[in-house]
């Protein structure tokens, strides 16, 4: 069938290849085969006489008429006799099944939902017979097109600000209704939700903005404005709370949103306090995050914000990030895997949980979930912050970093997380000409860890005895523990362990990379022994520490050895 559908494409779209960019050759497809079904539709003679003037005067909508003339203007009248001559049934098809992800990465043509997104957040919504249902982002109408299939007695409201996009979405529209044979009640607006004073009140929204989208100051003061909470926003907080906050304010009292958003909202420090009125306001049913590589158009990490005004007092975590089917290019949902995501969302199961709101204000306000899933403690456990201090390693920018180093052996030496392997801090360090004053408090002294800032693996090792100086550099975090009450190498053997790493993860921060939060170290609790029994397990792991490097030292000299015998032929 999936082959099917691209034949037809490809063979429809061949009539404007050599002439157009991909783009523009598809939009001119989907253009004249909309006014070769309006020719069907209204011209009895459409087979023995084709005039495009004539069809297009049957087009009421201004915008859609002016849209098609100016697409199809000077097009070729053979093309459309081509088109005039396949099955009416064919061209339907295309026109509502076209695939756009095969246009070029710039293309923002390219930002449609795949359907089973779509079918996973008509579940949660569970759209009911009369409910008036908001498409906001709506682009080229994937999700209300898809969307009445099954709820055709539904009035829609689709808010796009791309004439390009709201023009696909109407002629996607009226084929649908000539495919159903049935007039759909389709609203469409060429206006976004942020320059557009709804007034219309909503059953049911689906949200999915463009990400990193970025809005003049004239429109942020509009915003700010507009929306008392909003009266303090910030450049730096993500649109996508700040649509969110428009798809509530747009919801009935008993209605229900969903936002398919970045998932860096869910812990950006910059949308900490939109969180925040959502979270204590009690305004979110339900974070699920996602699978990574869904979209065809984008590789950022997404999640589903669930929200409305039903005042649950809890939120439903669900981490569906691992429920998927990967296929060469992207990652999909199966019927199984959509099936077993909504579930997780009805009930708890081991992909989720209920989480009280206390629990995410003691957490910062984060909304990731797999924060609150799967949690890990220890029984007497201590955090970090009872017995150690923590300093960023130094934030040198490249061309400092290449201005300092030199090939002389000097005193000063510097440590990037590359250095740190399996435990062990190279001998092979980068050196530097100096160490001015107010670097010096990114000195690594003998006994302090440091620990990669990302992971995961978080890498990590006890600085050893050296006498250069060595500063660490910022994706790493120098941690100086009193010795007077915890061992250095016994906390080395924790974080090095199986239970130290996921320990980390569970409190890191982050999608494509987990980032672990210098708080989020602080306030992490560990197993915490005896001292002495600390300094047993210490000495055990600092021995076992030397015996690799013993090993991991012989191992690189007979590397080099094996490299050279073929050198020494003739030798004796």
């Amino acid at each position: 069938m999936e082959q099917h559908k691209s034949n037809l494409q490809w063979n429809l779209l061949k009539n404007f290849r050599g002439f157009y960019d991909q783009e523009e050759a598809m939009i001119k497809s989907i253009a004249a085969t909309y006014v070769s079904l309006l020719a069907h539709e209204y011209l009895d003679n459409a087979l023995l006489s084709f005039d495009l003037e004539k069809v297009l005067s049957f087009i009421q909508d201004k915008q859609l008429k002016a849209f098609l003339n100016q697409e199809l203007q000077n097009i070729d009248q053979l093309i459309f006799n081509n088109l005039l001559n396949i099955d009416i049934n064919l061209l339907q098809e295309f026109v509502l099944n076209i695939d756009f992800s095969n246009l070029p990465l710039y293309s923002d043509l390219r930002d449609g939902i795949p359907n089973s997104i779509i079918q996973l957040v008509n579940k949660i919504l569970d759209i009911e017979k009369g409910n008036v249902i908001g498409d906001f982002g709506s682009g080229v109408g994937d999700y209300s097109i898809s969307t009445v299939k099954h709820h055709f007695d539904n009035e829609y409201h689709l808010y796009d600000m791309s004439l390009k996009k709201i023009s696909i979405s109407k002629i996607r529209a009226s084929v649908m209704s000539m495919k159903l044979d049935k007039k759909i009640n389709f609203n469409i607006n060429d206006n976004g939700i942020l320059r557009e004073d709804i007034t219309e009140k909503f059953d049911k929204v689906f949200l999915h903005m463009p990400f990193n989208m970025r809005i003049d100051d004239e429109e942020l003061l509009k915003i700010k404005k507009n929306i008392p909470v909003l009266s303090n926003l910030k450049r730096s907080t993500s649109l996508d709370w700040v649509y969110s906050v428009y798809l509530l304010s747009s919801l009935k009292d008993r209605g229900i949103g969903i936002s398919l958003s970045a998932a860096g909202t869910s812990f950006n420090m910059s949308d900490k306090e939109l969180r925040q009125f959502f979270v204590d306001n009690n305004y979110l049913l339900g974070v699920i995050s996602l699978p990574n590589k869904l979209l065809s158009h984008t590789s950022i990490p997404t999640i589903l914000y669930i929200i409305g005004k039903n005042k649950l007092g809890k939120i439903k975590m669900v981490d569906a990030t691992n429920v998927f089917k990967e296929e060469r290019r992207n990652n999909v949902l199966l019927d199984a895997d959509i099936q077993k995501i909504y579930e997780a969302y009805l009930k708890e199961t081991s992909i989720s949980k209920d989480v009280s709101l206390k629990e995410i204000k003691e957490n910062s306000y984060s909304l990731i979930p797999s924060r609150y899933i799967n949690t890990i403690e220890f029984e007497d456990g201590v955090a970090f912050k009872e017995f150690v201090k923590v300093q960023r390693g130094a934030m040198f920018k490249a061309n400092e970093l290449d201005s300092i180093t030199t090939q002389r052996v000097t005193n000063y030496q510097y440590l990037m997380i590359s250095d740190v392997q399996d435990g062990l801090i190279s001998e092979e360090l980068k050196y530097i000409d100096n160490i001015e004053e107010k670097d010096a408090r990114y000195i690594v002294k003998e006994n302090n860890i440091v620990l990669s800032k990302i992971g995961a693996p978080f890498k990590s090792a006890v600085m050893d005895s050296r006498e250069s100086k060595i500063i660490a550099n910022g994706n790493l975090y120098i941690i100086e523990i009193d010795e007077t009450k915890a061992n250095p190498y016994y906390i080395q053997s924790f974080i090095s362990s199986e239970e130290g790493q996921a320990l980390l993860s569970s409190k890191s921060k982050g999608t494509t990379f987990a980032s672990l939060g210098v708080n989020d170290l602080l306030e992490t609790k560990i197993p915490f022994p005896s001292l002495e029994e600390q300094n047993r397990l210490g000495m055990e792991m600092k021995k076992t520490l030397e015996d690799l490097k013993m090993y991991t030292d012989k191992l690189e000299k007979t590397k080099v050895k094996l490299s050279k015998i073929f050198k020494m032929k003739g030798k004796q």
